[in-house]
């Protein structure tokens, strides 16, 4: 699977914005769960379990919804959070613009 291919699919099954410092057409490891992992997760029991055996020594920093890297002992569900909290406050900031 190329680095683009698996970033989109995390997101789409996680809804967790990861980015793999790799070219995008290099290949990984193939994605073979179809749930989300639980919320009480933390990122980096997350990234061991899911993520490195995958990517095969590649960096990854996983990204919240303000864009900024997350650290290793937040939670999966607050990093959720963060990106509905994000583009709840995007929805609002453009509702208020055309006020």
């Amino acid at each position: 699977m190329k680095v683009k291919d698996f970033e989109e699919k995390i997101l789409a099954i996680e809804n967790i914005r990861l980015i793999i410092r790799a070219n995008r057409n290099d290949e990984v490891g193939f994605i073979d769960w179809d749930e989300p992992s639980d919320g009480e997760l933390r990122k980096n029991d997350w990234l061991a379990r899911r993520i490195e055996p995958l990517v095969r020594g590649l960096e990854v920093s996983v990204i919240d919804g303000t864009g900024n890297i997350v650290h290793g002992s937040t939670r999966l569900r607050t990093l959720r959070q963060s990106y509905r909290d994000r583009w709840t406050l995007s929805l609002v900031a453009k509702e208020s613009a055309y006020a």
